[in-house]
Formats: C-alpha cells, sequence, structure tokens
C-alpha cells in the first residue's frame, strides 16, 4: 500500500489515471447535485462532489511536482469547464478545492512556462469571470483583497485594480475573501 510519502514512486499515467476518475466522478455527481429535487438528494450530491473535490486537491498538491504538463493542464481545463454554472454562479461544492487546484498548478513554474499566449488568456479570462461571480460584478471593478498592489487586465478590457490598503474582509464576507485571493494568487 502507497502512502503520501510514496508519491515519488508514482508516475504522471498514474496522476492521470486518477485525475480522469475523479472528473467522472464530478460529470456523474454534478448533474444530480443541480437538478436536486429535495434537499436531501441535493445535499447527498453536494457531500459527494466535495469529497471529490477534496481528493483531486491532494492528489494534486501530491504529484504537482511529478505531473507533466499535458496532465496539469487537463486538470485547469477541467476546472474551467466544470466549475461555472449556466446560471452565472459557481458550483458551490467544488469551487473551494477547485481554486485551490487552479492556484497551485499555476503556482508552480514549469507548468506556466509552457503555456502558449492562447491558454494563458483564457485562464485569465476565467480567474476574471471567478472574481466577477465571487465578488459581484459592483466589486470587481474597483478593488480586490489582496496583500500585494497588482493591475490584470484581460481581453475585454476588464481591470482589477489591487491594493493592500483596501483590505476589507467585513465588506465582502471571509469567504469571499479567502475564495478571491486563491483566485488572484493563481
Amino acid at each position: 500500500m502507497l502512502t503520501c510519502c510514496d508519491s515519488d514512486a508514482l508516475g504522471d499515467d498514474i496522476f492521470h489515471k486518477i485525475f480522469e476518475l475523479l472528473y467522472r466522478i464530478v460529470s456523474k455527481e454534478k448533474p444530480k447535485y443541480i437538478k436536486a429535487a429535495s434537499k436531501t438528494s441535493k445535499a447527498s450530491a453536494a457531500l459527494r462532489l466535495q469529497v471529490t473535490a477534496a481528493a483531486l486537491r491532494l492528489t494534486v498538491e501530491a504529484g504537482v511536482f511529478r505531473i507533466r504538463f499535458k496532465t496539469a493542464l487537463s486538470v485547469l481545463d477541467h476546472i474551467a469547464d466544470t466549475l461555472p454554472l449556466r446560471d452565472g454562479a459557481l458550483c458551490e461544492p467544488l469551487k473551494n478545492d477547485y481554486l485551490k487546484v487552479f492556484r497551485i498548478l499555476l503556482d508552480y513554474a514549469p507548468h506556466g512556462e509552457h503555456m502558449r499566449q492562447k491558454q494563458w488568456q483564457s485562464f485569465v479570462d476565467f480567474t476574471l469571470d471567478c472574481l466577477s461571480i465571487i465578488l459581484g460584478d459592483d466589486t470587481v471593478g474597483s478593488s480586490i483583497t489582496t496583500s500585494t498592489a497588482t493591475s490584470v487586465a484581460s481581453r475585454h478590457d476588464r481591470s482589477l485594480s489591487l491594493r493592500p490598503s483596501q483590505r476589507s474582509g467585513r465588506s465582502i464576507g471571509k469567504e469571499k475573501a479567502t475564495l478571491a485571493e486563491e483566485a488572484v494568487a493563481a
């Protein structure tokens, strides 16, 4: 039996198979969560999605240095395709762990260095859309909670001004601030 310390023994192909299994679980459970008629069935589907998202996060944390760019790109694409809902919201049970996975993969420089400009632009747009959803459209144009001063612009001429002097978790809520910081860090 492998322990968390044995992740060095696992190759990219094993991590990719694990990710594919987790993708399948999410693809089956997300529609159940969205279409659930009762609170009980919605809560059950939400719990399964949360556990699967946590498993994805733990697997990425264990293998971020071992997986190849193609596998990392597969996870990033899965997140960008799966997290947003058709109604303009983010899938609640997935959003915390998925945004952390997104940041973890993009924090590892070799993965980011291999991306083409179009891929980067796609992920920047995804991040801006997430920030817009998390904070509300009125907040994104003004400022976001962070510890560094930065400006980000996308192809849609949306820009974000990030100022440390505007750290106010109270104004947007602690959860929103945490999620926004994950997205900005990515």
